[in-house]
């Protein structure tokens, strides 16, 4: 264990440069002391550590130094192959670069761990894209490498945006790209006029045009996150998408139906209390039996009405009710018509109203 955290820590410090005691204890959750030892028995080692006191101190190599680290565990060689995605690599330029990294690490390898990295490779595929979209029908980005370059080089961009509120002229510090569900969004501290304040953005690169690479450099952000943003963002965007609340009622099937809408639907159903009818369904379903065994012989018609009235009972205490978030009133009237008679509008009167007029006119189209 011991052994293995040292040689993180001689990783670390060829990656990253100066690093303070603590974030390397933070990194591998030990003390200070620790993390003091490890730095004594690494230079012990030979390894030429250098350490600063003070504040902004910190542990660096010493400068020209490296270290020649070439052997790998065999978890680690089986991942070495998971971190190849061929698709984001080819779109963004990086294709025949990944493949010849690939090759040379695999080279390195000893034959009993390349043959497990290789297994890897050949047991698992990363499809990216939406489902009924080949790839012949996603869109060309001629852009994509030139962004990416500009971001590694932290180079300025300057380009026009297409968005849903109209077409405008921005100038931006690209931080980063994200392949989410087959579309590429750039990353930006952004802004439209010279006179405006920066923020940072997500854009869609497909909405990109007229793209210039900018001869001015930028300085990235030390504190900036890309993943900690893009989550924070998207859970901003999906509160602001659904601003609405529609109150329903909803029998087992429809809770089924709402939950297949999505994410964020299943989330609302998953968090309901145990229906009040489930702990009566042994109860009502003895009292259908006895109806059912009591009229049998001579009232059949009236066992079958009390039977299904029983019944009715039953299905109707299974109904429960929950809010549900919603876009608009067109919107969830169009959603939750085709939920069918599982699913009852409680609120707000305007979404009943907009139901009601969609069931009818679907009713007398297909009268």
């Amino acid at each position: 264990m011991r052994a293995s955290r040292l040689l993180s820590i001689l990783i670390l410090l060829q990656l990253r440069g100066r690093v303070t005691a603590e974030a390397l204890a933070a990194e591998f959750e030990v003390s200070l002391r620790t993390i003091y030892r490890d730095i004594d028995e690494l230079s012990s080692a030979g390894i030429p550590v250098q350490s600063d006191r003070g504040p902004g101190g910190g542990f660096q190599l010493m400068a020209g130094y490296k270290s020649q680290i070439n052997s790998f565990e065999s978890e680690e060689a089986e991942a070495l192959s998971m971190i190849g995605l061929p698709g984001p690599a080819l779109a963004l330029g990086l294709g025949r670069a990944a493949s010849q990294a690939h090759r040379k690490l695999l080279a390195g390898l000893p034959p009993g761990l390349r043959a497990g990295s290789s297994n890897m490779l050949n047991c698992f595929h990363l499809d990216n894209h939406d489902w009924y979209r080949n790839q012949s029908s996603l869109p060309e980005l001629p852009d994509l490498p030139l962004i990416a370059r500009a971001m590694l080089d932290q180079r300025r961009l300057a380009l026009t945006y297409q968005s849903w509120s109209g077409v405008r002229q921005w100038q931006m510090e690209p931080l980063g790209l994200v392949l989410k569900a087959g579309a590429w969004y750039l990353v930006a501290n952004s802004q439209s006029r010279v006179s405006s304040a920066a923020k940072i953005r997500s854009f869609k690169v497909m909405h990109i045009s007229a793209l210039q690479v900018l001869a001015q450099g930028f300085e990235r952000p030390p504190d900036f996150d890309l993943a900690s943003y893009w989550h924070t963002a998207m859970e901003q965007f999906e509160h602001g998408l659904r601003p609405m609340q529609a109150s329903l009622r909803a029998s087992p099937e429809g809770l089924q139906r709402i939950a297949a809408l999505g994410s964020w639907a299943a989330q609302v159903v998953a968090a309901l209390p145990a229906s009040a009818g489930d702990d009566k369904a042994g109860e009502n379903a003895n009292q259908v039996n006895q109806v059912n065994q009591v009229n049998q012989a001579n009232q059949a018609s009236q066992a079958s009405q009390a039977s299904q009235a029983s019944q009715a009972n039953y299905t109707a205490s299974a109904w429960q009710a929950l809010e549900l978030p919603v876009e608009n009133i067109e919107q969830a009237a169009l959603m939750l018509l085709g939920l069918g008679p599982e699913v009852e509008v409680l609120a707000p009167a305007a979404l009943r109203q907009r139901l009601r007029e969609l069931a009818s006119q679907c009713q007398a189209l297909h009268t």
